[in-house]
């Protein structure tokens, strides 16, 4: 938002206008605030909710370590068995971050 302090300052009136200063927002305000509401979806779809990971270990290579910091990465614990696919003990796996975000992008 401090990229955009103009578009900022216009959801900041339309819940002005709506919801007064005496109250937060809720879901319920939803359909009166459709600015809110496409500013919300756009923030979501530049930098989507990601997991909290680990710290990374050393011996990742460097795009690998950069990956794990930001919470992306995870490192399978234990064998594991998804789907009927072999998820070997110690494999990097990536969530689907949209996947698990879309039920948030349905709340705005």
């Amino acid at each position: 938002m401090c990229l955009y302090p103009d578009v900022q300052k216009k959801a900041q009136a339309e819940i002005d206008a709506f919801v007064g200063t005496d109250r937060l927002p809720t879901i319920s305000d939803r359909e009166s605030l459709p600015y809110v509401e496409g500013v919300m979806k756009e923030v979501l779809r530049w930098i989507p909710v990601v997991p909290l990971g680990e710290s990374p270990h050393q011996t990742h290579p460097p795009l690998l370590s950069l990956i794990t910091v930001s919470g992306m990465a995870h490192r399978v614990s234990e064998n594991d068995l998804y789907e009927n696919l072999s998820i070997p003990e110690g494999s990097m796996i990536l969530p689907n971050i949209w996947y698990v975000a879309s039920p948030l992008l349905r709340l705005f």
